[in-house]
């Protein structure tokens, strides 16, 4: 996912100086579903954690 958000954001816009020939993303749209599916990843994380390392057993 890292990669892809990488690939998102220097490919497919111009702040990194690609050429105006190229498919590009101008919408913000695009940005919110990144941020968004993020977060989700994130929360699923914490929430996994949290399940299998109860609090009375960690650290």
């Amino acid at each position: 996912m890292a990669k892809a958000i990488e690939d998102l954001r220097s490919d497919k816009t111009l702040h990194h100086g690609q050429e105006t020939g190229k498919y590009l993303i101008e919408q913000p749209l695009y940005a919110y579903c990144v941020v968004n599916d993020w977060a989700k990843v994130g929360l699923f994380l914490i929430g996994f954690y949290g399940n299998k390392f109860p609090e009375k057993t960690r650290l």
